[in-house]
């Protein structure tokens, strides 16, 4: 299917004349030739080397995979994220009522005129810095420059001084859907942050300890799987739920997922299981019981927004029943 065709069925009109306008196209007319003109545009070298600047290297190895497929694919799940990514970015597609990832036909040959060591250079470099703003967005909130800079430069391959991570790759990560922060002078501060009126709080937290910033392995472990697979606690709990609640394995790192980014963000006990019960998620009064020490610990060991990066454990010892009584 050509990508005309392909933005007609999955994208529909609306989005296709506001990302014409947004391109500088009149964005006026037929909707088959705006399509047309819109294709044009997203498969143009600048623009498409642009959106596919955040695509990590497995998506890349996986856009290969398809390529040599003959561009249609049925994805596994370890290929679930990297479909995802494509879809986001318009660069494959899924017809309605099929489950098979496709390619748009100009795709392959577009992808080849910007398949040059130089753009994969840029693309390691600025696939990474999103990942760091992802992560500071859950256990930060707000970051400096500098530190932000630090964070970055805990890849082993990655050296660039804040100057250049800031005028050369910044821009190209501002443009993604995928950035949930925004510079504002010397710090950039997730995106809405503001207009919650949680700003102001977070930065008297931030006042009284610097800021936490993981190893590499462990921001690696948590972009693959969803949270810090690799802490005892977690490891413990995801044990538990799978022998006391009977879930299945990929189902229990889903679980620890959601986990994570509450407890990152400051909900207490009582909040936790109130979004589980919401949820769905099958676990029974027996092993609440059982259950509740154990996510106290989780608590103790994970990353906060209100601990500036770092864990209850290291600065806020003590407060693990607290947490647990609310």
């Amino acid at each position: 299917m050509r990508l005309k065709d392909a933005l007609i069925e999955t994208r529909g009109g609306e989005w296709i004349r506001m990302t014409a306008k947004n391109g500088g196209l009149s964005g006026e007319g037929e909707l088959n030739e705006i399509a047309q003109e819109t294709a044009g545009l997203l498969l143009s070298p600048d623009v498409l080397s642009e959106r596919m600047l955040t695509l990590h290297d497995e998506d890349i190895s996986f856009l290969n995979y398809v390529i040599r497929s003959g561009g249609k694919v049925l994805p596994a799940k370890a290929n679930y994220a990297s479909a995802d990514r494509l879809r986001n970015i318009d660069a494959a597609f899924v017809r309605r009522g099929s489950v098979t990832l496709e390619l748009a036909d100009e795709l392959p040959a577009a992808y080849a005129a910007i398949d040059t060591p130089e753009f994969h250079e840029l693309r390691q470099k600025v696939s990474w810095l999103l990942d760091c703003l992802k992560i500071s967005a859950q256990i930060h909130g707000i970051i400096s420059i500098s530190d932000l800079g630090t964070m970055y430069r805990r890849h082993p391959d990655r050296n660039e001084p804040n100057e250049e991570l800031v005028f050369t790759l910044m821009r190209h990560v501002k443009g993604s859907p995928e950035c949930p922060m925004e510079q504002k002078g010397a710090e950039f501060i997730v995106n809405g942050l503001a207009e919650t009126g949680h700003e102001k709080k977070l930065r008297i937290h931030h006042e009284q300890v610097p800021a936490g910033i993981p190893s590499y392995s462990e921001m690696k472990d948590i972009l693959q799987r969803g949270y810090p697979s690799k802490v005892k606690e977690y490891w413990t709990l995801k044990k538990f739920l799978v022998r006391e609640t009977l879930v299945r394995e990929d189902y229990a790192e889903a679980v620890l997922e959601l986990i994570w980014k509450l407890l990152s963000s400051g909900n207490t006990y009582s909040e936790v299981m109130k979004v589980m019960e919401m949820q769905a998620i099958p676990i029974p009064e027996t092993a609440k019981v059982k259950m509740k020490p154990l996510l106290g610990d989780v608590w103790d060991v994970t990353r906060m927004l209100l601990c500036n990066g770092h864990t209850p454990h290291d600065v806020l010892r003590g407060q693990r029943d607290i947490f647990l009584s609310h």
